[in-house]
């Protein structure tokens, strides 16, 4: 995108911003919540600059030096692509046992935390063990409770580091001697395990740091499989 001059310049509208990954979360940043600061006034505006420092409101960071929050003050809050991708697939094998096993894993993704939004996720889907601001928790992590989501006027997202460790899936297996399949008439006896989606390390807070898209969705589940393999 140029200007009238020719110069190249951030389309803002798109989201694309020059020197920076094509996919980005462009917002206001929340930095904290407005406490009680004026003991005198203590359910009103906190400072006459910011048109909503109310106590218990999300507090916005402020790019420019003055004034109050305006669209002006959006900015780049962390990228959406991440920075590697990895997975190892290992099988080891000891005597008759063998195990295979499964990790993958991203880094460096920020995302917004759908089930941290105030006022428009329903009481239906999932939600998050909140714990909000009142003045007698006067928390900074989270806004007061409010049904029509007044806390957070500018709608500006909750935002997380999604990286991610899955053991995405382990396999353990027994094979018979071949006295035994010899006895039974076969060529293969084994006996297995799998587990799918074992364990996952990760200081994400919503559902599957994976699939960030579907955190209103049903979780990951955790799958045990006990079988047998057998070869006449």
């Amino acid at each position: 995108m140029f200007d009238a001059a020719g110069n190249p310049i951030d389309d803002i509208a798109s989201n694309w911003f020059i020197g920076e990954p094509v996919n980005v979360n462009y917002d206001y940043k929340i930095t904290g919540i407005w406490q009680i600061e004026n003991t005198a006034n203590p359910t009103g505006k906190q400072n006459t600059d910011f048109q909503y420092s109310v106590p218990g409101y999300v507090k916005y960071d402020r790019v420019s030096a003055t004034g109050d929050i305006t669209p002006a003050d959006k900015q780049i809050i962390g990228s959406r692509i991440p920075d590697f991708l990895a997975g190892m697939n290992n099988t080891f094998k000891y005597g008759n046992f063998s195990m295979s096993v499964f990790i993958n894993s991203s880094y460096g993704i920020t995302a917004r935390n759908q089930l941290k939004d105030v006022g428009n996720v329903s009481w239906r889907e999932n939600q998050l063990n909140k714990v909000f601001w009142t003045p007698e928790n006067p928390i900074n992590t989270y806004p007061k409770n409010d049904l029509n989501g007044s806390v957070n006027p500018l709608r500006a997202g909750f935002y997380e580091k999604a990286n991610f460790l899955r053991l995405q899936d382990v396999s353990l297996a027994y094979r018979f001697s071949e006295n035994i399949t010899k006895k039974l008439k076969m060529q293969r006896l084994e006996i297995y395990l799998n587990i799918n989606n074992l364990a996952t390390w990760t200081s994400w807070t919503g559902l599957d740091p994976e699939f960030i898209g579907s955190q209103r969705a049903t979780p990951k589940t955790r799958s045990f499989l006990l079988g047998l393999r057998f070869d006449l």
